[in-house]
């Protein structure tokens, strides 16, 4: 039996993974940065600025999923401490591993940046993150150049499902029933956390895939209030809001809520990410020409998510 590590795996997508991969008879091994209560599966503690400690808890792996990263900072200098060097030292420790035989890094259609038009962008697109959190994935990706092992590098857009990480911090805005929406013009591609954690089941056992970057997601696109009607499972009344007014929001909410240590949902990076000509959309069709994988719509998955 295969053994798979998951590093970042005690969130959302880890979770999910975790589950996925014992369903296909892999042992899973989780990597973690600190101990979580009630976690079902093996977890070791680990520092990722100590690649001894990496090393040890890599130890007899045949796979390693990487799905560390920072979702939300105030800083780029946080966005750069929770992706780029979590990224660096498992590179350092995977080539450590004589045992391993994939690496295969969860980043994110921001590294790619938005698409100019209403036409998704593929893989031959150049890179133009427009943001840190974007600018940070394209970096740790990059860092793979160092690797000794194969790899494949999963961009998915917006992921969403049960306790989606991100999604479900929106609740406390959602629970009167009223959500702005800065960008109604805007379309989105996103991706239900199965589909994403069968696509990385399919990058674990596919040799086709190796050395490989690819999109993953859904291939409709989708309106913020599409999207978030959806995840809320309740009527939502939107608002409308001019974009700089909303921008003008955000850096007040960081202006009170960082000196309270108070959470880094809504940031400077976002306002970055709000204000782009263009739309959010990337295509699966490289993905899907190879592996076969289908994908399904917000719509067919919303009851669930």
């Amino acid at each position: 039996m295969f053994t798979v590590a998951i590093a970042g795996g005690s969130g959302f997508i880890g979770q999910h993974l975790a589950a996925k991969l014992t369903q296909h008879n892999f042992q899973v091994r989780i990597l973690s940065r600190k101990a979580k209560q009630q976690n079902p599966f093996p977890t070791f503690v680990v520092d990722y600025q100590d690649i001894s400690s990496l090393t040890q808890a890599l130890q007899g792996i045949d796979y390693l999923v990487n799905l560390t990263g920072c979702l939300f900072s105030f800083t780029a200098e946080g966005y750069f401490n929770g992706t780029v060097l979590p990224t660096c030292s498992l590179i350092q420790a995977a080539n450590k591993t004589p045992t391993l035989k994939r690496f295969i890094h969860i980043s994110s259609q921001a590294a790619a940046g938005p698409a100019p038009t209403k036409q998704p962008i593929d893989e031959s697109f150049p890179c133009n993150p427009v943001a840190d959190y974007g600018r940070t994935k394209l970096a740790a990706e990059k860092e793979l150049s160092h690797l000794k092992t194969p790899f494949v590098i999963l961009r998915p857009p917006i992921v969403y499902g049960p306790n989606a990480s991100g999604l479900s911090d929106l609740a406390p805005f959602l629970k009167y029933g009223f959500f702005i929406d800065p960008t109604p013009t805007v379309l989105y591609s996103v991706i239900h956390v199965e589909d994403l954690t069968n696509a990385i089941v399919i990058a674990i056992q596919k040799a086709e895939v190796l050395n490989q970057t690819f999109f993953v997601a859904d291939p409709n696109a989708y309106t913020w209030k599409q999207l978030i009607q959806a995840v809320a499972n309740r009527n939502v009344r939107f608002l409308n809001i001019n974009p700089r007014l909303a921008g003008a929001a955000i850096r007040l909410y960081q202006f009170l809520a960082k000196p309270l240590n108070g959470p880094a949902l809504l940031n400077y990076d976002k306002i970055n990410e709000m204000n782009i000509t263009g739309h959010w959309l990337c295509s699966n069709q490289k993905w899907v020409k190879i592996t076969g994988q289908s994908f399904r719509s917000l719509p067919s998955t919303s009851s669930k998510s």
